[in-house]
């Protein structure tokens, strides 16, 4: 039991999870995974223009802090070097502030010599690699790094400064500004050096804006694509539901979303994939409901057909066999059982026929030939049933240029069509009846010859007329008298299909039914 209880959780669970990870679970994973993946791609981007961004602002501060320096000194009328320690206090205050605004940054005033004069501070390494000078014990730089070679603009360096700072952690930021008085005689160089993290930087950017916008837009974005997947999922679940039960057997179910079907979705170059999935859906369904009452509805006919001849087959074998029917009446009896084995072969036939068009296992012989003449054999061939009802047969045959009409097409084929409808022309008409078939040339065009069969029959009923080519439609009996497979029409339809031909029915004007097809002319 517990073995078993194992085996249904197990089962639960797996079921639950195909559930969880179904189509729309796995699309919207994949929605997020590439709305994430391109959103990284952004942050990277978006890194390298920040760090950018970061490092010219940094180096535009120092410069400005670098004037205003000149400033001060263009302000004390500052015109040589050694007027500079006149202001002694002010300079080393505004180094300070210099260094204090440019995030502590070391701030160095230095003569033509690469002498500091004046500094706010110096990195640890520096103090123990630099040389200084025997009488003021001030610091020296090497030549290379003290500035007195730059332009007069200045410039500015991140990479170190030429390697002053390679025993310091990090990277530098550097600004280099030659010094001048108020004549423009030069007072020094202002160096502004400054240590930088710009991963750390960049990061506390990022982490205080863009995560947080990050963060947002996932979210956002995680409930707009499952609200999004929600709805439509919803269709399909219902397309999955009605399906099911199709497969089970129920033809009345139907997909039933309001939304999907309303007015404004009646044309189909305005409804959207979904709509028209769902409307070409329950067509399908309407259809296969409506094959499926034919095929009962064939399958009563055809074991009723087939019943009745097996029962007058029986009981007149049976008669002989038991001495009822006496050795005179043999031969009268078996002409009728004759008949009745000639319906049924005529039966099945037409049921194989039926199978083959469906199957495609009918092979065309298309060729030219005179319609005109295939009507007159038709004629003849049914000349026996024609006779027996005293039927008038009227032919309007138009001519080309004096000659018959060729058409292309499969003369076997559309003797049979021709067949079938003399056939039903035949059954339907009352005796002493008018059957009458013509050939016609439409005017304005050359393409096509149109042959028309109609009778004085009853007629098709009007909420009929487009059904009669179904497979396995039977007119009523109780009106007709008759019966039969209800697939001569069928037969018709299919092979003038294959044809790339269409056939009509309507009521004629001999008061009957009047079926009127095309073909290709030759």
């Amino acid at each position: 039991m517990a073995w078993l209880r194992g085996q249904r959780l197990t089962k639960m669970s797996d079921g639950a999870y195909h559930r969880f990870f179904n189509l729309y679970t796995k699309t919207g994973l994949l929605m997020c995974l590439t709305f994430l993946l391109g959103f990284v791609l952004l942050t990277l981007s978006y890194y390298n223009i920040l760090a950018t961004s970061i490092n010219r602002t940094r180096l535009s501060e120092m410069q400005k802090a670098a004037q205003s320096f000149e400033d001060l000194c263009v302000d004390e009328h500052i015109y040589q070097v050694s007027d500079l320690y006149r202001i002694k206090d002010k300079i080393i205050d505004r180094l300070k502030i210099v260094a204090a605004t440019t995030n502590n940054s070391y701030v160095w005033l230095i003569d033509g010599s690469g002498e500091i004069r004046f500094m706010s501070d110096l990195p640890e390494t520096l103090k123990t690699s630099l040389s200084r000078s025997l009488n003021s014990r001030n610091y020296i730089l090497p030549h290379k790094q003290s500035g007195a070679e730059l332009a007069l603009q200045g410039a500015n360096f991140d990479n170190g400064y030429g390697g002053l700072f390679k025993g310091e952690k990090g990277k530098w930021l550097s600004t280099v500004k030659p010094i001048y008085n108020y004549y423009g005689s030069n007072l020094g160089i202002l160096q502004i050096h400054q240590r930088t993290d710009f991963w750390q930087d960049v990061t506390l950017y990022l982490i205080n804006g863009w995560l947080i916008t990050l963060i947002i837009a996932i979210i956002v974005a995680l409930i707009v694509i499952f609200a999004f997947i929600h709805q439509l999922s919803r269709p399909m679940r219902a397309l999955a539901a009605a399906a099911h039960a199709v497969a089970l057997g129920d033809f009345e179910t139907r997909v039933n979303l309001p939304e999907y079907m309303s007015a404004k979705n009646e044309d189909e170059y305005e409804r959207d994939d979904l709509s028209n999935l769902i409307m070409t859906f329950n067509q399908m369904i309407e259809q296969l409901e409506h094959n499926n009452s034919q095929q009962r509805d064939f399958i009563a006919s055809i074991s009723h057909d087939l019943k009745t001849p097996l029962t007058s087959i029986n009981g007149f074998v049976s008669g002989m066999l038991d001495g009822v029917i006496t050795p005179e009446q043999h031969e009268h009896y078996l002409k009728i059982v004759k008949s009745e084995c000639a319906r049924m072969v005529k039966l099945v036939g037409e049921i194989n026929t039926v199978i083959q068009l469906e199957n495609n296992k009918v092979q065309y012989n298309f060729g030219e030939f005179d319609i005109n003449s295939l009507i007159k054999e038709v004629i003849l061939s049914q000349e026996i049933q024609i006779n027996e009802k005293k039927l008038t047969i009227q032919t309007d045959l138009a001519t080309k240029e004096g000659n018959g009409i060729k058409v292309v097409g499969d003369r076997e084929q559309l003797q049979r069509v021709l067949q079938n409808l003399l056939n039903n022309a035949v059954k339907f008409t009352p005796e002493s009846g008018i059957i009458s078939i013509s050939t016609i040339l439409p005017k304005g065009q050359k393409r096509f010859v149109q042959v028309q069969v109609a009778d004085s029959g009853p007629g098709i009923p009007d909420n009929e007329l487009n059904l009669v080519f179904d497979r396995f439609y039977k007119a009523d009996r109780s009106r007709t008298g008759r019966s039969g497979s209800g697939l001569g029409l069928f037969i018709c339809k299919t092979i003038l299909s294959a044809h790339g031909q269409t056939i009509s029915a309507q009521n004629g004007s001999l008061g009957g039914a009047c079926f009127k097809f095309t073909l290709p002319l030759a």
